[in-house]
């Protein structure tokens, strides 16, 4: 491929501005004339970053018929020409998400998927930086290889492209890649992250980490969706009949669930265009099931491997998603790696010790399902001596505080966890003292000293606002209450309707 230059031509910038001015409006007949006129504009770098008129026309996205017309005019070493960054003109379109710019640059130069900018990034992966789904789909499909021909190591640009697509939240690509490329799901990088230890930073990508009302959890509840082990859309796909698949057993029973099934089609698609929220509620579900199936299909990859690699992958999204109230995960760790129940984190705290830390309801829950296990992670202390009441009685992180409005509503929500788990550890556990000598009592005291002088002052505050408004109130009634209708005669002071009858 040819290469760009180091240095711009300071008079190419001042010759060839009209031919940037009329990409940028998308007026093409200036773009004809000028380039008709003088054959080397095709590949003169017409701005500071060394940029041809035709990777300004791509990076438009909406000048396609000016992209047209240079393609055919330019030779595939034209085409290649990259900027001061190293992007061809195909790394541009997939930066900006223009898909049929892509299409018509990669039908006349087929190689420009493999060419990478000046890091290494090649178009994919430039697509999926910048969150471009569309793009990302179509140069799969034209370098369907490349994760093929990526090593699956720490350091190599396959692995580094799954944490994009989990980070820009394409789980159902993720997932595809994941069940064809397996390798991927059992890589480290970064330190010892993992695509497991990805999902688990995103807690709105599953159930446990959305916050919905009444209507909106009945509406997820039920919508029409279900997918088959690969995820894809199965049967009940009210949305895409093309996927549906064969339904066995009696030509009377096919008939009846045929029929059920276009109704309720009919009905989902009825109800989603009188209450358009519906369809964003049931893609949030469908979101919830790819999610799942990756985190099962990530689990048991790991759980293949040897005992020590399987126990040092899973260690960090088991504690992570502890922390973060994703038992989804969790679960799915636990079903696959039952270990990961002794996981603990290098001050020794346990996953309840972080749920309780963290305040997180569902995964101090799950000690209830445990029950084998429960008193043995109860009595653990972490490295300070501190067991889990006293890891209750510190205060909550300011995240967690945030969730509840007012200062004495949280003093109360405070002391609630507190009294929550004094109620299923041992008798001894109240009165243990940690490293510095305080027993869980005595550290609740210490921790929230400020938050009750601050519940204190907001109740003041709450208790003069009320006290205001409750004598506005009275005033107002009781002006009402002596105030006769229609008011009084000024000459002899008796109400002026006090001769009329009542309707």
């Amino acid at each position: 491929m040819a290469s760009s230059s180091s240095h711009v031509n300071i008079r190419n910038l001042t010759t060839y501005r009209p031919l940037y001015k009329a990409i940028l409006k998308g007026d093409l007949e200036p773009v004809k004339s000028i380039c008709s006129g003088d054959p080397l504009a095709l590949e003169a770098r017409i701005t500071e970053n060394l940029d041809t008129a035709l990777h300004i026309a791509v990076g438009t996205g909406m000048a396609n018929h000016i992209v047209m017309y240079l393609i055919n005019r330019m030779s595939r070493l034209q085409l290649g020409l990259q900027n001061s960054n190293g992007d061809t003109v195909l790394s541009i379109a997939a930066i900006v998400g223009n898909t049929r710019a892509a299409i018509m640059i990669v039908n006349k130069q087929p190689n420009l998927p493999q060419i990478g900018n000046r890091d290494g990034g090649v178009p994919l992966l430039e697509a999926a930086r910048h969150g471009q789904k569309e793009m990302i789909s179509y140069l799969l499909e034209v370098n369907g290889d490349y994760l093929q021909a990526a090593e699956y190591s720490a350091d190599k640009p396959g692995v580094f492209f799954m944490n994009l697509l989990v980070l820009a939240g394409f789980y159902d690509l993720a997932l595809e890649l994941v069940q064809s490329h397996p390798p991927l799901a059992r890589v480290e990088y970064y330190g010892g992250e993992s695509l497991l230890s990805a999902m688990a930073s995103k807690p709105s990508a599953f159930p446990s980490g959305i916050q919905l009302d009444f209507w909106h959890r009945l509406i997820h509840c039920c919508a029409p969706i279900k997918l088959n082990s690969g995820g894809k859309p199965s049967a009940v796909d009210v949305e895409n009949p093309q996927h549906h698949q064969l339904v066995t057993g009696s030509p009377l029973l096919r008939a009846r669930n045929s029929v059920v099934e276009t109704l309720v089609r009919l009905s989902w698609r009825i109800l989603a265009m009188l209450v358009p929220p519906m369809k964003g509620i049931r893609d949030v579900k469908l979101m919830h099931h790819q999610t799942l199936q990756l985190i099962k299909c990530l689990c048991t990859e790991i759980a293949c491997l040897d005992y020590e690699k399987a126990s040092m992958m899973l260690r960090r999204p088991f504690l992570l998603a502890a922390e973060l109230g994703i038992y989804e995960i969790m679960e799915e760790i636990m079903e696959s790696f039952p270990h990961a129940i002794w996981f603990s984190d290098n001050e020794n705290h346990n996953l309840f010790h972080i749920a309780v830390m963290n305040r997180q309801e569902n995964v101090f829950n799950l000690l209830y399902q445990i029950s084998d296990y429960k008193h043995r992670l109860l009595v653990s202390e972490d490295i300070f001596g501190n067991n889990i009441l006293h890891l209750a009685g510190k205060l909550a992180p300011q995240h967690r505080l945030n969730l509840i409005s007012g200062a004495a509503l949280q003093m109360q929500y405070e002391l609630r966890w507190f009294k929550e788990v004094e109620k299923i550890v041992q008798l001894a556990c109240k009165e243990d003292k940690n490293s510095e000598g305080r027993t869980p009592a005595m550290l609740f005291t210490e921790e929230h000293k400020r938050l009750v002088k601050e519940g204190e002052k907001w109740m003041k505050d709450t208790a003069s606002s009320c006290t205001v408004a409750a004598a506005l109130i009275a005033t107002v009634i009781f002006a009402a209450a002596i105030t006769v209708p229609g008011g009084n005669n000024n000459d002899d002071g008796y109400p002026i309707f006090s001769k009329q009858k009542s309707l």
